[in-house]
């Protein structure tokens, strides 16, 4: 409470990106669009949000999800909380929420209590029985989320994208299949970076063959895009969009059920 108020009292530019989609929000349901209904459990309010109202309400909705059985990790929240690491935790909470919400329980390993490489955190499905590792990297750009800079996009080179899924790869729990997440962090109208994730793929995929090595170290490489945070506060927020690349020769796969279904729940993503 006492940083939310701390929060809120920073001007613009400074202050918390979740203070602003909050404020957003806020702006969002005085709209005539947006009807307000009256319920035993509070107000609700039904229309199509704005992007940063959206990015509010999805981040929200993803911490409920991550931590429906089981409280975050004091790390995270602390990550959370500083504007300079919030970025990379926030995608990590969407991971875990998508893990979630595909019919997997979620063991998060704690950094402070680690003492070597680990994953984010360790899914197991609710039905089979499968544990996976699960690694999530978001793309840092300037002028975005708490990045300073300008923004400009014309296209990512096949190793930016590379060096984070190689990063990812090395923080996979032995023993266990790997999925990675890759958040491309781009204004959801923006469609180049599924060329430039499949680049990034195949690069990988060819890299791995010219080393020998047997087969991919990723079971699966999930790309999405979930930038609501991009556009406007007065306007109406696009759906988010999201790629599964499944190798043909992962060390360690999962059945093609089990990620056909954490497809699906990506493809719904922006659906709260």
């Amino acid at each position: 409470e006492q940083w939310w108020k701390r929060q809120c009292r920073q001007p613009a530019g400074q202050r918390h990106v979740v203070i602003d989609w909050r404020f957003a929000f806020a702006e969002m349901t005085k709209r005539t669009d947006v009807e307000r209904i009256e319920t035993p459990h509070g107000v609700r309010f039904a229309g199509v949000p704005s992007g940063p109202a959206r990015a509010l309400v999805t981040f929200g909705y993803d911490l409920w999800c991550a931590q429906k059985s089981k409280r975050l990790p004091k790390s995270i929240i602390d990550r959370l909380s500083r504007q300079q690491s919030f970025q990379s935790a926030r995608y990590e909470i969407a991971a875990s929420a998508i893990m979630a919400r595909s019919g997997f329980s979620l063991q998060f390993l704690d950094d402070r209590e680690a003492t070597a490489k680990h994953c984010e955190f360790i899914a197991t499905h609710n039905v089979s029985g499968l544990k996976v590792g699960v690694e999530a990297k978001s793309r840092v750009r300037p002028g975005a989320m708490h990045e300073r800079g300008e923004f400009e996009y014309e296209g990512d080179d096949s190793e930016g994208l590379v060096n984070l899924v190689r990063k990812a790869c090395k923080q996979a729990e032995p023993g266990l299949p790997l999925i990675v997440f890759l958040d491309v962090n781009l204004p959801p109208g923006e469609l180049k970076w599924i060329e430039d994730a499949s680049l990034a793929a195949s690069s990988l995929e060819r890299a791995a063959r010219q080393r020998g090595e047997a087969g991919e170290p990723y079971a699966a490489l999930v790309s999405t895009n979930f930038g609501f945070y991009f556009e406007p506060p007065d306007g109406e927020a696009s759906p988010s969009s999201a790629m599964m690349i499944i190798p043909t020769n992962a060390q360690r796969p999962v059945p093609r059920a089990t990620l056909e279904s954490i497809g699906l729940t990506c493809g719904k993503y922006h659906q709260v």
